[in-house]
């Protein structure tokens, strides 16, 4: 099908939204593989439902950054009233990676790549929100996070608040992301080592000092 939008300037532009991807919850949008002639690149567009909360400002401020491992927007689309509808991002190729068994360096790569990237958002204001284990989608450049839509500018907290909070969301989204491959492998979730793994604020030079003896993350476990 094909949709139609507005572009930043108000020009009328059209996307094919045939092939829907299932990733996310699918709170605030609906996604499908797309294509531009202009932007050379693998892409899918997030089409936003009726009454989804956008922060537009945040949104253009983390477009700005191009942040690595958080997915890339390339453009905002809007309706006839300059409100935002849609947005296209770069398509990024899901692999089945069980994080437990793949090189502990998969890890130790990601969460020193997105604990860094989590202090480029702390420097520009931005709180990291919703960040959790559907967010994300496992590549073989490591983990991607694929929605911002809920991040937010921490205007009435401080500035050592926010860093804090990023760094408990980058925490967290791992420790969950280790829990739910340990009910895999028939562990008990509660296990007290993951916890210890990734406490609150952990530092990427703490998590390397303790898994780097270990080949695969489950022998950290065994």
């Amino acid at each position: 099908m094909k949709k139609f939008f507005y572009d930043e300037n108000g020009n009328r532009i059209s996307y094919n939204c045939n092939q829907r991807i299932n990733r996310g919850t699918g709170i605030n949008g609906r996604i499908y593989r797309t294509s531009d002639e202009f932007i050379d690149d693998d892409l899918c567009i997030k089409l936003l439902n009726i009454g989804a909360v956008i922060r537009l400002e945040e949104l253009k401020v983390i477009m700005g950054m191009d942040l690595e491992n958080f997915y890339k927007i390339y453009r905002i689309l809007y309706n006839r009233w300059h409100q935002p509808k849609a947005y296209i991002t770069k398509y990024y190729q899901p692999e089945d990676i069980d994080i437990l068994t793949v090189p502990t360096e998969y890890t130790l790569d990601s969460f020193n790549i997105l604990y860094n990237q989590s202090i480029k958002l702390s420097q520009a204001g931005i709180v990291i929100d919703d960040l959790h284990t559907g967010n994300i989608v496992f590549t073989q450049n490591g983990i991607i996070v694929l929605d911002v839509d809920n991040y937010y500018f921490g205007t009435i907290i401080t500035r050592q608040r926010i860093v804090t909070k990023n760094q408990g969301a980058i925490n967290y989204l791992f420790k969950s992301l280790y829990i739910d491959a340990l009910e895999r492998h028939h562990y008990s979730p509660d296990n007290y080592d993951v916890k210890q793994l990734f406490p609150p604020y952990q530092r990427p030079e703490t998590l390397q000092k303790t898994l780097k003896r270990y080949k695969y993350p489950i022998e950290y476990f065994k």
